[in-house]
């Protein structure tokens, strides 16, 4: 997988304009995370993207004035594009850095389920909770969370 500078410029082409759909897989969320975008900016400010296959979000947050986005993932990356970077989940484990937001969107629900190489984990979620406050969100920064809601099940 590669973020290629001509996928991050398009996300930002298709958000800009009416219907601001972008090639996502969450076509609403990325119109709900504009508009919260809107009321929590990332302007000047540098994130951590947990989760993202395709430049959806970091190019949302760009478009948004994020100076840069790190994307920490269990898939291998390619990050071609000089606006984004990419960190082995482990890694980022493993050697912390803090940001000023963190963004996930539909990625923390999965942790611990070996979904996604994730190890299974019954408590992935809430340890990815914990590293996020103690170890990868600034004091005082932005935590971007959606989550899916419904019962809490395993099929």
């Amino acid at each position: 997988m590669s973020f290629l500078p001509c996928l991050v410029d398009n996300t930002i082409s298709h958000c800009s304009v009416p219907p601001y759909q972008c090639a996502a897989t969450y076509e609403e969320a990325a119109r709900i995370v504009r508009r919260t975008l809107f009321a929590q900016p990332v302007k000047g400010l540098s994130g951590l993207v947990l989760g993202s296959l395709t430049p959806w979000a970091e190019g949302i947050l760009l478009l948004h004035g994020a100076t840069k986005t790190t994307t920490a993932e269990y898939s291998i990356i390619q990050a071609e594009d000089p606006r984004t970077q990419y960190v082995p989940i482990f890694d980022m484990i493993a050697k912390p850095v803090q940001h000023d937001f963190v963004f996930s969107c539909s990625s923390l629900g999965h942790d611990g389920l070996g979904r996604f190489g994730d190890p299974w984990n019954p408590n992935g979620d809430m340890e990815t909770f914990a590293r996020i406050h103690d170890l990868w969100l600034k004091p005082g920064g932005k935590l971007y969370l959606a989550l899916p809601t419904g019962a809490d099940i395993l099929n």
